[in-house]
């Protein structure tokens, strides 16, 4: 149940970052990326928890504007 999808990714974040020099990552110096919903919470992520290091977020046909979807909606 929402917001636990972006505690997840936080979580992620803070995991990959906590082993940097094992993974051979820069800690201040990464993306997110995600598809869909994976785009969705990652932009969520990003501009709600901001990180140092997180450089961008890349939001592959993500929704971000639900409430006009939601408003415009068309049933078949």
């Amino acid at each position: 149940q929402w917001p636990s999808q972006m505690e997840d990714a936080r979580h992620a974040i803070q995991f990959v970052k906590s082993r940097a020099n094992e993974y051979e990552v820069d800690p201040n110096r990464f993306f997110i990326m995600g598809r869909s919903a994976g785009g969705q919470i990652g932009l969520m992520t990003a501009y709600q928890n901001p990180d140092p290091g997180l450089r961008g977020v890349i939001a592959y046909y993500a929704p971000t504007d639900l409430k006009f979807g939601y408003d415009h909606a068309q049933s078949n």
